[in-house]
């Protein structure tokens, strides 16, 4: 019997080729895209979860309130803190401290100089960080893993400084930290498998943190506790409290900085977060880390399902459509002694056979549209989930639920024809059946309006981002990273100095300045201690800053208004406070009432000498922060202001320079706009994703809008033959038939309008700069939605009118 039942669902797909392809390939597509986006949330949702002890791992922040207000995180903490944490907390087995080697360092093979590279993937790390974490040695002593004087590189490191050679017990130079005043020389002993993507933690060399510490900067533990320069992990005994846990942390964190807090009325707590969920975690600001969106995790698992479920809306009005061309068969099978549940069961059957080819479609389509999503949206989706064998074991009753889901109304509203009104034409599917469909169009069409308004939003609100006024010019900036290796005896701050020199003599060269970081590039400091310097530490704000010379202000276009600089700005006699620039918002914040007043004045961290117009140097996700810029000729970020003419030999030019002034350091630029656009990668992302998936929903509504179409067509054939007869014109038909589709649009733009402000309204909280959201958004994707209505209901209207009315009244 069953293999009848299917016997007859192939015949019956293979009769209506048309109809059987729009079906399978709408809810092909549909599985398709809900495969594509959750390989996607699998991946993002991954994160960390390799970890043998990832259970009982955790990061730990500290929370700073100042004068009872609202609570500041820090992610980052002192290095004493892991120390204390576990000295003094029963439930904490080990520690581990990572500190990144914050913008890149000089790396070289000494016996190889031609292998020498920069590189950004760099911790000092604690030894029990291997023990911690599961980044297994593939090579090398693990008892032996950082200890002072060595250092632990991955496979593809390996590699790439020592090519086919066994790199255990070689030696690598490492220049970095503090622009390259740190030299470290390390015995490599021990090879690590390359870190796998789904860690929040990317690197490729691993340094000991106990060299680290040799600098003069980190050997006086009365300031270490302020000095928010390190990743800190803690990992408790299986069991325990985190929450208890946290309450004891913040005690000992009070108590080892109650003397400093009292004096700047600051109460602190401390949180720790779990290992897995520091990726997504968007309330986290830990920096030098992989990071990624919780709330774009949770708009494209919503918006896989809602596609799928539009793809079954869509079959099951191309089911019902067809449902007429069924209807004599069923009044047969029922005359001749068929039960409904036969029938249901038979129908059922043939819904299992369309989505198990749909489903073979989809996974195809998804392999093959895999590679090119990664490339477009800046991605990195696997076939992972196809291995999971989690999913495989679920996969099963996520079949059987689209089956169910899909085929039983249809197959109930055909079982239920009557034998002998079916057998005189009469289907009886004019009411509620119809309304039913009628329903299921508007809600197609009221996701898709939501959608295509989502999309006009995202889209207007990156290319907002992109576009807003800065208060500064990127444009034709040609940056360039100083020197990480000079030769020994030479002062790296005189060689550079020559070599911007030499820089503004060549002709396509119109400005030259330098900074400690880049727009974009976030800042060199932050600290929670500025202030006036006659205020009391109650009054203490947070401010960040980095250092730039005297040319910075005007290469980038940064307006004055108030003070200016010079060159002489950099002279400071001895004892006397450092110049310093802040921002208008920075004076305002200190209690000024203009700018003006604070010109001279002296702060914590310097002589203010200028006040500049508020600029943004951070993306639009932050808000305007108080800024310092240090007056310093000792910065080594590059930048350089070109013509627009001639830009490769430009490039060329500049690349010869640098490598006569600095032998042995790989030459890198980049282009300042392109860089502090980099930003915005993942809201690019999310838009292209977002704009790829919303398309693809709203061709699938199409389908189902043309299944109806097809069925409203079928059913009133007798009635087109009549009123062509009767002299109505093609034009006229047309407008009939599409009219009531019109009329299904307007009630779905009704029902989506408010739900797509109210959601898009919560994306764009996230944003501190945001557009808002105008009327006419809301009429584009309206007349948007028409108008793919008409153009998908048009041709069919048109052919049905087009029909000979002789044939058409003959139809009964």
């Amino acid at each position: 019997m069953l293999k009848n039942y299917f016997k007859i669902a192939y015949q019956n797909l293979r009769k209506n080729p048309g109809y059987s392809l729009i079906n399978i390939g709408g809810l092909g597509i549909g599985i398709a895209c809900c495969l594509l986006i959750f390989q996607y949330v699998t991946f993002e949702t991954s994160f960390d979860k390799f970890h043998e002890n990832g259970d009982d791992i955790y990061h730990v922040s500290w929370h700073r309130v100042q004068n009872d207000g609202e609570p500041s995180i820090n992610a980052s903490t002192g290095w004493p803190v892991g120390p204390a944490l576990a000295d003094e907390t029963p439930e904490v087995i080990r520690y581990a401290r990572l500190h990144p080697e914050y913008g890149s360092a000089l790396i070289s093979n000494p016996n190889q100089p031609e292998k020498t590279f920069k590189e950004r993937r760099i911790y000092y790390a604690d030894s029990a960080f291997t023990q911690m974490f599961s980044y297994p040695l593939v090579s090398g002593n693990p008892e032996r893993a950082l200890e002072p004087g060595t250092l632990l590189i991955t496979q593809a490191a390996a590699i790439k400084y020592f090519g086919s050679e066994d790199p255990i017990g070689k030696t690598l130079d490492v220049r970095g930290w503090f622009g390259g005043d740190f030299l470290f020389s390390g015995v490599v002993n021990g090879i690590l498998r390359d870190v796998p993507a789904n860690s929040h933690l990317q690197f490729d060399f691993l340094l000991p943190m106990a060299d680290l510490f040799q600098n003069s900067d980190y050997n006086n533990p009365s300031t270490g506790w302020g000095w928010n320069n390190f990743i800190t992990y803690v990992q408790l005994r299986h069991g325990s409290d985190p929450i208890e846990v946290d309450k004891k942390f913040s005690e000992i964190y009070m108590r080892h900085r109650q003397e400093d807090f009292q004096q700047s009325n600051v109460k602190a707590y401390v949180t720790s977060s779990p290992l897995m969920d520091i990726y997504l975690d968007e309330d986290l600001p830990l920096s030098n880390v992989a990071k990624g969106s919780s709330s774009s995790v949770y708009f494209f698992t919503v918006i896989g399902l809602i596609t799928l479920l539009v793809a079954l809306v869509n079959y099951i009005n191309l089911a019902t459509a067809g449902a007429l061309s069924r209807a004599r068969e069923v009044g047969v099978r029922k005359a001749i002694g068929a039960q409904k549940s036969q029938l249901v069961f038979q129908f059922l059957c043939e819904s299992a056979l369309t989505v198990l080819l749909s489903t073979i479609l989809g996974f195809a389509l998804a392999g093959l549209a895999l590679n090119p999503v990664n490339s477009w949206a800046g991605v990195n989706l696997t076939f992972a989930l196809w291995s999971n064998s989690e999913f495989w074991g679920t996969f099963p009753i996520i079949f059987l639920v689209i089956v169910l889901l899909s085929g039983l109304y249809p197959a109930f509203m055909l079982a239920t024809f009557r034998p002998m009104e079916v057998l005189k034409g009469n289907t009886g599917t004019s009411g509620a059946g119809m309304g039913m469909r009628r329903g299921l169009i508007v809600f197609q069409f009221s996701i898709s309006i939501v959608l295509l308004i989502g999309t006009i939003v995202v889209f207007k609100q990156v290319n907002y981002m992109q576009d807003m006024e800065l208060g500064m010019e990127l444009e034709q900036i040609v940056t360039v990273p100083g020197p990480g290796l000079v030769p020994e005896g030479v002062n790296k701050g005189n060689v550079v100095e020559t070599f911007t020199q030499e820089l503004s003599n060549l002709p396509a060269v119109l400005k030259v300045g330098t900074s400690g970081t880049l727009p974009g590039g976030g800042f060199a400091f932050g600290t929670n201690g500025f202030k006036k310097a006659t205020a009391d530490q109650s009054e203490e704000i947070h401010a960040s800053g980095t250092s730039i010379d005297t040319s910075f202000v005007r290469l980038y276009g940064l307006e004055f208004v108030a003070g200016s600089i010079k060159n002489s700005s950099y002279s400071v006699p001895e004892g006397e406070p450092a110049r310093i620039l802040i921002n208008e918002t920075a004076a305002y914040s200190l209690g000024y009432d203009t700018p003006s007043e604070a010109l001279g004045e002296e702060l914590s961290h310097g002589r203010v000498v200028g006040v500049l117009k508020d600029f943004s140097w951070s993306s639009a996700h932050n808000a305007m922060e108080n800024i310092i810029f240090y007056l310093s000729e000792n910065s080594t970020n590059i930048s350089i202001k070109v013509g627009a003419t001639d830009l490769p030999q430009t490039i060329i030019a500049v690349e010869e320079l640098y490598k006569s002034h600095f032998p042995g350091n790989p030459f890198e630029y980049a282009f300042a706009d392109e860089q502090f656009d980099q930003q915005y990668k993942n809201d690019l992302r999310f838009m292209r994703l977002f704009t790829a998936f919303t398309s693809l929903a709203i061709f699938i509504a199409c389908l189902g809008l043309l299944g109806l179409v097809t069925f409203t067509a079928r059913q009133r054939t007798k009635e087109i033959g009549i009123r062509k007869v009767l002299g109505a014109s093609i034009s006229s038909l047309a407008r009939l038939l599409s009219s009531d589709f019109v009329k299904l649009v307007g009630i779905a733009f009704i029902i989506a309008s408010p739900i797509a402000w109210f959601l898009m309204g919560k994306w764009l909280e996230a944003y501190a700069y945001r557009i808002d959201i105008e009327w006419w958004m809301f009429v584009a994707a309206g007349i948007g939605a028409v108008f793919i209505a008409l153009l998908t209901v048009s041709f069919q209207a048109v052919k049905a009118a087009l029909m000979n009315p002789v044939k058409s009244l003959k139809s009964e």
